[in-house]
């Protein structure tokens, strides 16, 4: 399967850019390029990569959507979820007080 990011992040912006994340029997790989389907900010990025927050959520907080060539916005939505999905071992967790 493959997501194709369009990544912004106004801090470090040699971190802006489009990025396609293959996944392939639960390794990923990553390489610059590609569509750009999914519009994120690296905060948003950093919500879904840690499964805290979804596709939706993202979208109503203004730091994902859908590239407007995207005929299926909940499709994409759906891969981008299943894509970051935290699996058996649960939603990602720190067991630290700060």
């Amino acid at each position: 399967a493959e997501l194709h990011l369009d990544v912004e992040d106004d801090l470090i912006t040699a971190n802006n850019g489009r990025y396609i994340l293959e996944l392939n029997d639960g390794s990923a790989q990553v390489s610059t390029g590609g569509r750009g389907d999914l519009k994120i900010d690296i905060c948003g990025l950093a919500g879904l990569y840690s499964g805290h927050q979804s596709p939706i959520d993202l979208e109503m907080l203004g730091l994902l959507s859908a590239a407007g060539h995207v005929k299926d916005r909940d499709e994409l939505y759906a891969r981008a979820a299943a894509a970051f999905s935290p699996g058996a071992g649960g939603a990602a967790y720190l067991q630290e007080m700060f």
